[in-house]
């Protein structure tokens, strides 16, 4: 064999295979592998030609490292992998969060290696590996303008917030590869852009103690309404529902998880678990008038684990924007206007008016009640200024604090619901009844098939969440009916 000192033979079954040996130059010990073949070479000729370009391999990469600042190992797609397991190593993230996390970097990843190469001719470019100190001002600012044309599945595009999100993940990032010494202090390109979107300032209304309690009122006597004429799924704990939004000011997620273990009815406690971080986990106290609603809709659910709320089929809550929008018309507020954010606004104001024990409370409490360590975010975004200068004992929204000039809308309430709303809504009920009778030995393919209405709408209409049956679903049903000589309960205008 001929000599080369980096070159190291072993006996491999008889033959002798090639190593090289290249520690010195910041590699390691590995095989010399021709291509297309899977173990060493055992030509003396072939291994000094691997030699050779391994060693010009690894000299251009040290080379680039001093001059350029590149390091082999600091791959993008591989870096951020990196990055999130020792993120979750830590202990300091909870799983959601490392999962919204995962997919920021994912949308980078794809922006880098392969959507920033996009051109008139080839929009949709093969992948290719993106060295993290290639990156540069420019390529982030790029990578902004870009994130403003994804949607966001909602059927817009994302906004200033998901995109400022989407820098702080990534600047993350490039923080723990300067930490690493993967690139040199003052290289995070992030930090450098000057103009990163921007979240407009929180214009999220909120509402008096009178709005409050007029809101509950009318989803009680909505709730009530929806009982006695047979509608199943949300509307018959949309009060319960809506009362816990506005008494404990917590986030939609976390009401939408809450789970029945996490009252406690004896010491008045509601636990929240943490979303974000830790200092999101909470325990906050159960006002009187929330105990008082939610304790006969645990009663009625009749068990002692699983979600406080959830649709007939026993998924979580979805979408209940509908719902929403009728309690709040029948109330007098415009259709739109009333979302779940302006309850967590409207708690943090009226309970930073409370008294606790004689004394104004304590705003540090109010913050950790609703799941923020500071006040910073409290003060900024939340807190609002009252109309009204009496400060409460207990935070209540009733009835008996609904002012003069909410009067006319109190009493709205109570009239029985227009012949229009009660007919229609009895009706509905006995079409749905007669369909699902008339349906339950066929799948949902046959169903489609043989009615011609959408799957979406017919698994909605077999779990229990079409809340409202008109147009042509409402026609195709009734036409469906007549064919098996069913009685429909409802008369088609159309047929006239």
């Amino acid at each position: 064999m001929k000599e080369n000192s980096r070159i190291r033979w072993r006996d491999q079954g008889g033959q002798l295979r090639a190593y090289a040996d290249l520690r010195d130059l910041g590699g390691r010990q590995r095989a010399l592998i021709p291509r297309g073949e899977t173990r060493a070479t055992t030509d003396p000729e072939i291994a000094e030609h691997l030699l050779v370009q391994r060693m010009h391999t690894l000299l251009d990469q040290r080379r680039d490292k001093v001059l350029l600042g590149l390091d082999p190992d600091a791959d993008l797609a591989e870096f951020a992998d990196h990055h999130l397991r020792a993120k979750a190593k830590s202990g300091e993230y909870l799983q959601q969060w490392l999962t919204i996390s995962r997919t920021y970097l994912d949308r980078a990843i794809a922006y880098f290696t392969q959507h920033q190469y996009a051109t008139e001719t080839n929009a949709e470019p093969e992948a290719r590996p993106r060295n993290l100190a290639t990156i540069s001002v420019v390529d982030v600012g790029g990578f902004v303008d870009w994130l403003a044309t994804q949607p966001n599945g909602r059927g817009g595009v994302l906004g200033p917030a998901s995109r400022r999100l989407h820098l702080s993940a990534l600047s993350g990032l490039f923080r723990r590869a300067i930490s690493e010494g993967k690139l040199p202090i003052g290289s995070n390109p992030v930090s450098a852009l000057i103009d990163k979107p921007r979240a407009p300032k929180s214009q999220t209304s909120w509402l008096e103690v009178g709005e409050l309690a007029l809101l509950l009122e009318s989803a009680r006597a909505l709730t009530d309404h929806w009982s006695a004429t047979g509608q199943k799924g949300l509307p018959t704990f949309a009060y319960e529902f809506l009362a816990t939004f506005i008494l404990t000011g917590a986030r939609e997620g976390e009401i939408r998880r809450l789970l029945v273990t996490q009252l406690d009815f004896d010491s008045l406690s509601v636990y929240i678990p943490g979303t974000k971080t830790d200092v999101s986990e909470r325990t906050m106290p159960m006002h009187p008038q929330l105990a008082e609603i939610l304790l006969p809709h645990v009663q009625r659910l009749g068990r002692n684990d699983g979600l406080v709320f959830t649709t007939a089929s026993g998924a979580p809550v979805g979408d209940w924007r509908k719902i929403l929008d009728a309690i709040a018309t029948r109330a007098g507020f415009p259709k739109g206007q009333i979302r779940t954010r302006v309850f967590r606004t409207s708690y943090i104001t009226h309970r930073l008016a409370c008294i606790d024990q004689g004394a104004p409370i304590d705003p540090y409490q109010v913050a950790r009640e609703v799941g923020h360590s500071s006040l910073a975010m409290i003060m900024k975004v939340y807190g609002r200024v009252q109309r009204r200068r009496v400060r409460m004992e207990e935070l209540a929204f009733r009835t008996e604090v609904i002012g003069p000039h909410l009067q006319s809308r109190l009493q709205a309430l109570y009239s029985p619901p227009p012949p229009a709303e009660r007919k229609g809504a009895a009706e509905a009920a006995m079409l749905v009844q007669g369909f699902l009778a008339a349906t339950a030995r066929m799948t949902t393919g046959e169903i489609c098939t043989a009615t011609d209405i959408p799957r979406a709408t017919v698994n909605r209409i077999r779990a229990g969440k079409q809340a409202t049956i008109q147009g042509k679903t409402k026609s195709r049903m009734i036409d469906f009916l007549h064919r098996l000589g069913e009685p429909s309960a409802v008369s088609d205008p159309s047929r006239k």
